[in-house]
């Protein structure tokens, strides 16, 4: 989504082959910072309060978008709610239904009984057709666009999902993963798309989904279920914007409770706190100078203040 901000805007001085040939140049970039070994160096330097700060920052407004749901749309957000804290309290059903399955079925419920949606507007089912982009390389293109591309995939997207998985005791391997990406990227252009990156709030949702060795088959599950979507993209889309936004809103900030939560106690529970609070509200302030995010902003602010104010101690790790 970060990545996605910044074409609309460079698309004012340049077409959209030039751009897709920024986006080439950036993966090729994540490429060589993968199969160098560089990328594992750089997220080594980011500590981990600083990076859970920057990623409370960005989740928080799913949190609060969900309280203001439920006291402007209280028909539809409110059983939402209920349904998902009376299935939070007995484990052994939260165990066998998800308590945020309670809630999309509720919310569905609640729409249908109380924002009806009219079914001759429902969209017809559409395939998505694949266009080839024959990408153009000009430097201005490239010097504009594919810096802030290469910053946002590597300090913003990936910094925040490695940062998860080393929360929850995982070892992403950054530089494969960084390299895939990259040539993933590649492909991408080639049919109009931005470069990949490692996506926040899906590595925060799988990274705690049931037991920790099979954890990755919600990624896979997913991954199928992307296919899907893509492939009817047109008919997603439209349908998207017919469900009412209290019921996605609410859905939302439900299943991102719990990454709040393990975020929260983990920030400010060891050393950075000052720097780590510093970049938390840097990020949720939602400044975009030069069009880059408040996520980097936000990382920019955090570092600064480590680097200058906050060094550790001799036997104290970055990550304390």
């Amino acid at each position: 989504i970060a990545g996605a901000t910044l074409l609309p805007a460079a698309l004012g001085h340049m077409s959209f082959a030039e751009a897709m040939g920024a986006c080439i140049v950036t993966s090729v970039a994540l490429v060589a910072l993968g199969l160098s070994g560089s990328m594992q160096r750089l997220t080594a330097l980011i500590p981990l309060p600083i990076a859970l700060g920057m990623l409370l920052g960005v989740f928080l407004p799913f949190g609060t978008s969900m309280v203001k749901s439920v006291a402007s749309v209280p028909e539809i957000a409110g059983p939402m709610v209920v349904a998902f804290l009376v299935v939070t309290a007995f484990p052994a059903v939260a165990r066998r239904f998800p308590p945020i399955l309670a809630a999309l079925v509720a919310g569905l419920v609640a729409v249908a009984l109380f924002a009806p949606i009219d079914t001759e507007t429902l969209p017809g089912m559409r395939l998505a057709h694949p266009i080839l982009v024959v990408p153009a390389f000009r430097l201005e293109a490239i010097l504009s666009l594919a810096p802030p591309m290469l910053l946002t995939v590597i300090a913003i997207h990936n910094a925040q999902s490695f940062a998860i998985l080393r929360a929850r005791g995982f070892a992403p391997p950054v530089n494969a993963a960084t390299t895939m990406i990259g040539g993933v990227s590649a492909l991408n252009a080639l049919f109009g798309g931005i470069p990949a990156a490692v996506a926040t709030i899906h590595t925060a949702l799988f990274s705690a989904a049931g037991p920790k060795a099979n954890r990755y088959a919600a990624a896979l599950l997913f991954g199928c279920y992307a296919i899907l979507l893509g492939v009817f993209a047109p008919t997603v889309a439209e349908l998207a914007l017919i469900l009412p936004g209290a019921l996605t809103a609410t859905l939302a900030g439900l299943a991102l409770l719990g990454v709040l939560e393990d975020s929260f106690s983990r920030v400010f529970a060891g050393g950075h706190r000052f720097a780590a609070l510093i970049t938390f509200l840097v990020s949720a302030s939602g400044i975009a100078p030069f069009g880059l995010s408040s996520a980097f902003w936000a990382l920019v602010a955090g570092l600064t203040i480590v680097w200058t104010m906050d060094r550790p101690r001799a036997g104290q790790s970055a990550d304390e």
